[in-house]
């Protein structure tokens, strides 16, 4: 099976809407496509020819309520219409699980709340501003189509009309094998849009599955794969600039979690019935076959000290396993670096002897206290020589053995400096 190739790109946030989809365009190029299913499958009766190893249910009842059935045509009775429907298992985009969607008239998927009304935008920058930065949404065909009322799948392949689905698909399906042979299928969803033949010169026709990539023996929660198809059997190539543009792609949230098919309405979108687009999404996130690497470092997630927080240095002054720009205690003494008097040395106790504001532990006018034997560290050695010289006066205001500035050695000075070992086992 093959992946799309995906090259990580900045956060769309840090990007005008205007310049999104040229971004896009720019880095990711086309996306790489999967083997053909040349037909797609309008019937969804068991008795009648399922293609490619799908098995679709198809029931009307309950299509005007709320209950949501397995399967529905959908008769859109108004304009920018979306019928709610149940997928029929999780899918995780980003954090949030979804087992809901929202199918809309004007070729369009989203997932928190109906599309609303259609919108003529020229770009995918300016569809993702439109529908919101962070909605999740999937665009086989963005456009102002002409979707006629049907009453059965198979009235879409003569006249036209939308519907969705729930059933059972084989991800790797190809029309190489027995179109019967059901062994590969897992549970899946479709949504189905064919334009009125008679209105349009060259009408769209597209599709979108989700398959479900999880169950009792692997995979996470909500992993699924998406593919999007365009034709029938005709090799009707979308769009040659004799019919509608439109455009086409996802947008889960990021910029690194989304693919553009077609990029703008302004110019002939050259969708082919010749392939289908097929993307694998794996703990929310498009799955590239390249590791994670949610903060965009170049940095793998699985060798980032700060995973999500971008750090290239990987810089890790305290060397506790957590990058300085994620570390909150870089001392590691419990005490956040926010609110730490030294929060580069170990300082428990906090103590400030002079009251400037800065820890005894790392103060320019405390620092070399304690450190008698000049070998630059805090151990027994040195509480050794101060407890040798308890009770007798200090040599002067920087004895190192005067470790609280009273001019006199004494059990408090031995107990200042063994807080501050800076060996294990200091304390004599």
């Amino acid at each position: 099976m093959h992946r799309v190739a995906f090259v990580p790109i900045p956060h769309a946030s840090a990007l005008p809407a205007a310049l999104l989809a040229t971004t896009l365009i720019a880095i990711l190029g086309s996306p790489e496509a999967h083997a053909k299913k040349v037909l797609i499958d309008f019937f969804g009766d068991s008795s009648q020819e399922n293609l490619n190893g799908e098995s679709w249910v198809f029931s009307s009842d309950g299509c005007a309520s709320a209950t949501l059935p397995a399967s529905c045509v959908l008769a859109f009775s108004a304009a920018d219409q979306s019928f709610a429907a149940n997928i029929g298992f999780q899918i995780r985009i980003g954090d949030t699980l979804y087992d809901t969607l929202y199918v809309n008239e004007n070729g369009l998927i989203t997932f928190d709340a109906p599309a609303g009304t259609f919108a003529d935008v020229e770009s995918f920058g300016d569809l993702s501003a439109l529908l919101g930065a962070s909605r999740p949404f999937i665009a086989p065909f963005y456009a102002d189509l002409a979707i006629p009322a049907a009453s059965f799948p198979s009235d879409l392949n003569v006249g036209g009309g939308a519907e969705y689905g729930r059933g059972n698909a084989n991800p790797a399906g190809s029309d190489d094998g027995d179109p019967d042979d059901l062994s590969g299928s897992v549970a899946a969803f479709k949504a189905t849009w064919v334009e009125d033949t008679a209105l349009r010169e060259t009408p769209i026709v597209t599709r979108i599955v989700l398959y479900k990539r999880y169950d009792d023996s692997g995979g996470a929660t909500g992993d699924f794969d998406l593919r999007i198809e365009y034709g029938t059997q005709d090799g009707t190539a979308y769009n040659g600039g004799s019919g509608l543009n439109g455009i086409a792609g996802f947008w889960f949230g990021t910029a690194d979690n989304a693919a553009v098919l077609s990029a703008s309405s302004g110019t002939p979108t050259l969708l082919s019935s010749d392939v289908d687009y097929y993307f694998q999404f794996r703990n929310g996130r498009l799955d590239t076959g390249a590791p994670a690497d949610v903060d965009g470092d170049g940095i793998a997630d699985s060798e980032d000290n700060c995973p999500e927080t971008s750090n290239e240095d990987q810089l890790d002054t305290d060397h506790d396993g957590q990058g300085d720009a994620c570390d909150t205690d870089d001392d590691n003494d419990s005490a956040p670096d926010g609110a730490d008097n030294c929060p580069l040395v170990p300082n428990p106790t906090q103590a400030d002897s002079n009251g400037n504001g800065i820890g005894d532990a790392c103060d320019p006018e405390q620092l070399r206290r304690c450190y008698v034997d000049a070998d630059n560290d805090i151990d027994r050695y040195d509480i050794n020589l101060i407890l040798k010289a308890l009770f007798k006066p200090a040599l002067g205001p920087l004895d190192p053995r005067d470790a609280n500035g009273n001019l006199r050695i004494d059990p408090a000075d031995a107990l200042r400096c063994a807080l501050r070992c800076t060996k294990k086992l200091c304390r004599p």
